[in-house]
C-alpha cells in the first residue's frame, strides 16, 4: 500500500498523467473523501457547503506540512473527534494536534508530573540516579535543564550575558 503522504503530495503534482500518477490520485481523492465522511459523521452541525473542495485542499496541505502522514496518525485524530463535546469540526490545527500522540500515550508523565518530579528530587541531587525517576527521559530533561541554568549563572558571574 502507498504512503499516505505520498497519496497527499500527488494531489499538487496533477501535472505528471502518468497511469501510476492518476491512480495515486485517486487513492488519496478516495482517501480524503473518507476521512470528510468520517467528520461529518461525528459532527452534526458541519456545513461546508461550496466551500468543501477548498477545505479538503488546505487539510491535505497542512497534514504535508506537519507530516501527517500515516493512518494511525490519523485514527487518534478521529478517535478525539468522537471524544469531543463540540457539534462543530475542528480547525485544521486543532485536529493535527490530536493526531500527535501526548506525553501519557508514550509512556511519559505529564508536563506537571515530571516538573514536580524535577522538584522534589532536585532536593535529594547526590542520592538520586536515573533509576529512581519514573521515567529516563525526565531524568535527562533535569540534568539538561540544571546544566542550562548552572552554565547561565556562570556566564553571569563573568559578567557574559548568557541566555535568558
Amino acid at each position: 500500500m502507498i504512503e499516505m503522504k505520498k497519496l497527499m503530495e500527488n494531489m499538487h503534482l496533477k501535472s505528471n498523467t502518468s497511469p501510476q500518477s492518476n491512480e495515486n490520485i485517486r487513492q488519496e481523492e478516495m482517501f480524503i473523501n473518507n476521512l470528510f465522511s468520517s467528520l461529518s459523521g461525528i459532527f452534526p452541525s458541519m456545513d461546508v457547503g461550496p466551500r468543501l473542495q477548498i477545505i479538503k485542499n488546505e487539510w491535505t496541505k497542512a497534514f504535508i506540512e506537519q507530516n501527517i502522514s500515516t493512518m494511525e496518525q490519523l485514527e487518534r485524530g478521529l478517535r478525539k473527534c468522537r471524544q469531543s463535546t463540540n457539534r462543530f469540526m475542528p480547525s485544521v490545527g486543532e485536529f493535527i494536534s490530536w493526531c500527535k500522540p501526548s506525553a501519557e500515550e508514550l509512556g511519559l508523565p505529564s508536563l506537571l508530573s515530571a516538573f514536580e518530579e524535577a522538584v522534589k528530587n532536585a532536593r535529594y541531587e547526590k542520592d538520586k540516579h536515573y533509576q529512581s525517576w519514573s521515567h529516563r527521559a525526565v531524568y535527562h530533561a533535569y540534568i539538561k535543564s540544571r546544566c542550562s541554568a548552572g552554565f547561565q549563572k556562570k556566564l553571569r558571574r563573568d559578567g557574559k550575558e548568557g541566555p535568558k
